[in-house]
Order: structure tokens, then C-alpha cells, then sequence
């Protein structure tokens, strides 16, 4: 049965959810990793994660040297590659960074406009095979999906001949990973977005959001 952390993300703070965080990823413990704030508002560790800031690894990007390898890092591509974001009025994903700490995996995703609603469910199956929603990825004991929306990642050209990507990360990853995370799976549709996440095992988990920029950050506990 899939268990479901909801946030709703008017303002940036998560509704008082945080021991249900943990209840959700390991029945039966009952309490928060040590350290955890159950309001999600601050970093493990007890103090408060300074507004605009969300380390995702050494360098402040995705994955540390397996990552860079993969994904090669390079301000002024990246800058022109993010440059396209049409001015809509709507929400988009514009990329996934992920950094590993002593306690957990830390995976961000920036977003470009307001914080989108989102929720994170933890399932023990990927669902039907058959079905062209379910998420590409490698079997694991445990699935956690990051769902947000309205959130939008790419769009039609003019014309309606190339799909333009505004989101930046891996649609698909199954190697270069840190240990735990079997694969991830970047998906949209109509205009609601996707992080799906194969691990080896069920880990603890934490989402919660930050601002200037706006992000979504998903903490898995080691």
C-alpha cells in the first residue's frame, strides 16, 4: 500500500507532518532520524537551514565526481541551455542536483517560478509494466516518487515539430549513482512532474521546500 507524505507549499514551510515522514518509510519505529526537525522546516542536526542555501555535495552540484563525470559542469552551457524558459506565468523544473553527506543523500530540484504543490509516496512496486506512466527503472526493494504540480519541465516549439526541454537533469540514470539508489526516472505529463527513485533498500525520508532560489529537497537517511 502506498504511504504519502503531502505537503502543501503556499508558504515555505511544510504543514507539521514530519514524524508521519518517518512512520512512512520504516513501520514500526515510530519516530523522526535523529536530528530531524518534525515541522521539515530545518536541516537534521537541529538548526535551521539558512534561506537560499540547499549543498547539494562539495562543489554545491549533483552527485560529486560520479555526477560531474555524467553530467559535465559547465556554467556558461548551462546558462545558455536554461536560457529558453518562456516567460509564462507558470511553474517549470529546471534541473536535479544530488550530493551525498555523512547521514543522507540529498537530491534538489530547482524550480523556476512558485513552488509548485508536492507530495512524496514510498510504494514496494512500480505499479503496471504495461502502463506507459510508470517510470523506467531498475528493480529495487523500495520506490519513493517525488510528484509535483502544477510543474511543468518542457514544452512544444512554435511550430510543433520539437519538444523543447527546459529541465536540465537526467530524464534516466542508472549508474554514476551513490550507494542505495539502484536508478532515478525523470518524468511530465500534462504539466505535473516526476522524480522516481529506485533504492536498494527503505530508507528514511525527508522532503521539504526552500526559497530564493525555489527548491524541493528530498533527504534520504542512510
Amino acid at each position: 500500500m502506498p504511504r504519502t507524505f503531502i505537503a502543501a507549499v503556499a508558504c515555505a514551510l511544510l504543514l507539521p507532518l514530519g514524524a508521519a515522514c518517518t512512520s512512512a518509510s520504516s513501520p514500526g519505529e515510530g519516530e523522526d532520524p535523529p536530528g530531524s526537525s518534525p515541522t521539515g522546516d530545518s536541516a537534521p542536526g537541529g538548526e535551521p537551514e539558512p534561506e537560499g542555501s540547499a549543498d547539494a555535495g562539495d562543489d554545491g552540484r549533483a552527485g560529486g565526481p560520479a555526477r560531474q563525470e555524467e553530467w559535465p559542469v559547465d556554467e556558461e552551457s548551462r546558462a545558455r541551455d536554461l536560457a529558453p524558459v518562456p516567460d509564462w506565468g507558470v511553474t517549470w523544473v529546471l534541473d536535479l542536483r544530488m550530493g551525498q553527506h555523512e547521514d543522507r543523500i540529498r537530491l534538489v530540484m530547482d524550480i523556476d517560478g512558485d513552488l509548485p504543490e508536492y507530495l512524496v509516496e514510498e510504494t514496494d512496486d512500480l505499479g503496471d509494466p504495461d502502463d506507459e506512466q510508470t517510470p523506467d527503472l531498475p528493480p529495487g526493494a523500495a520506490y519513493l516518487h517525488l510528484r509535483m504540480w502544477p510543474a511543468h519541465a518542457w514544452y512544444w516549439d512554435d511550430e510543433g515539430d520539437e519538444l523543447v526541454s527546459v529541465y536540465q537533469g537526467p530524464r534516466t540514470q542508472d549508474r554514476g549513482l551513490p550507494q542505495g539508489i539502484n536508478g532515478l526516472a525523470f518524468t511530465e505529463f500534462e504539466g505535473a512532474s516526476s522524480l522516481s527513485i529506485s533504492l536498494d533498500e527503505p530508507m528514511d525520508w525527508k522532503a521539504h521546500d526552500l526559497g530564493s532560489p525555489n527548491r524541493i529537497v528530498l533527504d534520504l537517511y542512510r
